[in-house]
C-alpha cells in the first residue's frame, strides 16, 4: 500500500495521522494485505471442523422472568439507576 492511498484511507476514515505514521501505517496495511492474499490461496480441504455446528446449539426458548416493579425497585422513574462514567 503506497503512502498516497494511506493518506487517502487515513482521510475517509476521518482519522489524522503524521507524515511517519502514515509510513508505519503503510507498511503494516502492506503486511495485511499480503497475509490475506497468503490466506486465500490455502487449501482448506485436509484441515478438520473446529467450530461448533449452528444445529448444536439450544434453541430460543421464551422462559418467564422476574416481575418489571422487581427488576426497577429503587429505581428512579422505571429506569436502573448507575453511576456516571463519562466526563
Amino acid at each position: 500500500m503506497t503512502v498516497q492511498q494511506t493518506e487517502e484511507l487515513a482521510k475517509l476514515a476521518g482519522i489524522k495521522l503524521n507524515s511517519e505514521e502514515i509510513e508505519e501505517f503503510a507498511a503494516g496495511l502492506d503486511e495485511m494485505i499480503a497475509f490475506c492474499g497468503a490466506v486465500e490461496g490455502f487449501d482448506e480441504e485436509d484441515v478438520s471442523q473446529r467450530s461448533m455446528p449452528a444445529d448444536s446449539l439450544r434453541k430460543d426458548e421464551v422462559e418467564k422472568s422476574l416481575p418489571r416493579e422487581l427488576i426497577l425497585h429503587g429505581g428512579a422513574g422505571g429506569c436502573f439507576a448507575v453511576k456516571r462514567v463519562v466526563k
